[in-house]
């Protein structure tokens, strides 16, 4: 079974990724299953310090239907301070995947890409927005299990995985370290809505966005 991280990818990567095979995120074969909540409404934050710059992450992401529908809206905010100098910048951007079809949206210049994935029953590929974290993906991954531990209320699963330590509920990710360039990463959920009512205007592509089938359509 391969779990395909589609938010990670480069856009290449990303439509060559679309174009191979897979499904959505239903129950599959080999003990993989989708998240073990029907939805969530999910905020996450992050802040990285390096050379005088801060990057303060924040990113909202909603799921429904097990993981069938996923959107991740995520704003960077990057003040830039050389020499007694501040510079900000603020980018943001939008993730969906729903209808087996993913788009990705720069939601600052009012461009994006989509690209549909056929579905093919009996599929050992997961396409999703976020990894999901099962027992099988985890052990296929040479993941390992650190211990138990409490995040905003709920029990986790901490894990090592592709050199990041996670914690784990439900197949979700609420708490990510890793390293990046030598600087240390941590991405934590500050709120988690279990089973809650997702209103489903968060999956639909804004009004206004430019939305072009191409490779470079977002990069320009």
């Amino acid at each position: 079974m391969h779990m395909k991280n589609v938010a990670a990818l480069s856009l290449t990567l990303l439509i060559l990724a679309v174009a191979t095979t897979g499904c959505s995120n239903k129950a599959g074969t080999n003990g993989t299953t989708a998240y073990g909540f029907r939805s969530a409404a999910i905020e996450f934050s992050q802040v990285t310090k390096s050379f005088g710059t801060i990057k303060s992450i924040s990113k909202k992401v909603w799921i429904d239907q097990f993981g069938e529908s996923i959107a991740i809206q995520c704003c960077t905010q990057t003040n830039y301070s050389p020499l007694g100098y501040n510079t900000n910048s603020e980018i943001c951007t939008l993730d969906i995947i729903r209808d087996n079809t993913i788009y990705k949206i720069d939601l600052s210049k009012k461009k994006g890409v989509s690209a549909h994935f056929p579905c093919k029953e009996n599929s050992n590929t997961t396409y999703s927005l976020l990894p999901i974290y099962t027992d099988y993906t985890i052990k296929q991954n040479d993941g390992t299990f650190l211990r138990y531990d409490t995040l905003i209320n709920l029990p986790c699963r901490v894990y090592t995985v592709w050199d990041n330590t996670v914690w784990v509920y439900k197949g979700i990710a609420l708490k990510t370290e890793s390293v990046v360039l030598g600087e240390r990463v941590v991405e934590t959920a500050t709120s988690f809505c279990e089973n809650c009512t997702i209103d489903s205007t968060v999956f639909r592509v804004p009004t206004g966005i430019a939305l072009q089938k191409s490779l470079t359509a977002i990069t320009q």
